[in-house]
């Protein structure tokens, strides 16, 4: 089968990751069939096929066509899907690595769109692709937490699950469908077994309606117990904000008062270099003066000397002409 959608350079990772696979112990390879590789490229090749289109479609129109079991795949095997397309753990593992950029973004879109409506998820997604939603948030939390569970997903998986705690009207349908499933394994059970007595048939459904009460009760209990613990996440998470805000101020505090002390520093010395430099002036003011007094000094002295000369010629000729 051809899988033209695969990009040549994530098929050649995605193979490589194949072979690596199979040079594990026995035991492991025993966990990853040729079925499963193949249920694994096909959500592949049709993720690549059709991701960018899912984009425009939530970001313009909402979302019209059906696309939810390979936006969120999972082990669930789906009779609508035309594909039958579903993961196992080591797939799932694979998946991660060579999946499409867009597939990423489809996800954080569905997250925006949902947290811009009050984090009502049914307003981005129809009623009937909320059993798939919650089946992908139960695989992909069993999954092990490695290298390759990228950041990003695990927060797609976090506010995912946030929002179907958080909406009564999913929690209703899921208890709904949980309860047809319930119904149609005892139905099921019921048809195989024409002979049982109707005290045994009153007896089985009693036993079902006590055994969905005490799981009702119980997955009540659980999603109260899921919220307080998120709630504690989420004040634990908001507590370590305030703390980085706190030290980060505190350190602006800090980087403000040095720079006023190294400003202040500055400033006095600029102010003693001009008082050097107005002394200097000044000396060399002093100087020049004390320099030009001398020179009119030793020009008066040498006039003086060349008037006494002059005299003492004149004496000189007078003498010799009484001579």
């Amino acid at each position: 089968m051809s899988y033209q959608n695969i990009p040549e350079h994530k098929n050649k990772i995605l193979n490589d990751l194949i072979s690596n696979k199979k040079k594990k112990p026995y035991m492991e390879r025993l966990l990853l069939n040729s079925v499963d590789i193949r249920s694994l490229k096909v959500l592949l090749d049709k993720q690549y096929e059709i991701c960018s289109d899912v984009l425009n479609e939530l970001q313009y129109n909402g979302k019209k066509n059906h696309f939810a079991w390979y936006i969120f795949p999972n082990s669930f095997r789906d009779q609508r899907d035309t594909l039958n397309t579903y993961l196992t753990k080591d797939t799932a593992e694979m998946l991660l690595q060579v999946a499409p950029k867009e597939w990423q973004l489809c996800l954080e879109k569905i997250i925006e769109l949902t947290e811009k409506n009050n984090n009502k998820l049914l307003t981005v997604l129809p009623i009937i692709d909320i059993f798939r939603v919650n089946e992908f948030i139960k695989f992909w939390k069993n999954i092990p937490r490695q290298g390759y569970f990228l950041r990003w997903f695990t927060i797609v998986l976090y506010k995912l699950e946030l929002f179907i705690i958080e909406d009564d009207e999913i929690q209703k349908y899921l208890l709904v469908e949980s309860n047809k499933a319930e119904i149609k394994d005892i139905l099921r059970n019921d048809k195989n077994d024409r002979t049982q007595t109707e005290e045994e048939k009153k007896r089985r459904v009693l036993e079902s309606e006590q055994v969905k009460a005490r799981q009702q009760m119980a997955f009540t209990a659980k999603l109260k117990a899921e919220k307080v613990e998120r709630n504690q996440i989420v004040q634990f998470l908001k507590h370590q904000i305030q703390i980085q805000i706190r030290a980060k101020e505190q350190d602006d505090k800090i980087f403000k008062e040095q720079d006023d002390e190294i400003y202040e520093e500055l400033e006095k010395a600029k102010r003693a270099s001009s008082q050097q430099l107005a002394q200097a002036q000044t000396q060399t003011q002093i100087q020049q003066a004390r320099t030009q007094h001398q020179i009119v000094q030793l020009q008066q002295l040498i006039t003086n000397l060349e008037i006494k000369q002059n005299q003492y010629l004149i004496e000189l000729k007078h003498a010799l002409s009484k001579k």
